[in-house]
């Protein structure tokens, strides 16, 4: 997966369409994409290439959906899947939070011990 060096902030489905004052920034770039038949600009500080990546895995992830329900239409399958992909985020919000837990206790111990030289940064 392409690491992320902005975030996505806007998207526009219409081809032209000008976005606000208020969401252009400086370093703003933009990827064509096509989401579920559908296709859109996307624009924001992160890489053109990773913009691309994240639209296809939401077109997979909608397309899966669309095939385990079919007869679900096509909002259906977009909340669907956000309900879903939160669901994952939560999960991995809530698993980072217990390995870092975890690592600080780590870090606890071997500071109680002197062995900070072995700790992890």
């Amino acid at each position: 997966m392409a690491q992320a060096e902005g975030s996505v902030m806007a998207v526009d489905n219409r081809q032209d369409q000008a976005l606000s004052a208020g969401t252009r920034k400086r370093n703003t770039l933009s990827a064509s994409v096509r989401i579920f038949g559908q296709e859109y600009t996307l624009r924001g500080e992160a890489k053109p290439s990773y913009m691309q990546e994240l639209a296809e895995r939401v077109d997979s992830r909608m397309r899966e959906i669309a095939r385990n329900y079919p007869s679900l239409d096509a909002v259906q399958v977009a909340v669907l899947t956000a309900v879903n992909l939160m669901d994952e985020q939560v999960r991995l919000d809530e698993q980072y939070r217990r390995v870092l837990m975890l690592l600080e206790r780590e870090w606890d111990r071997r500071r109680g011990r002197g062995e900070e030289s072995h700790a992890v940064e």
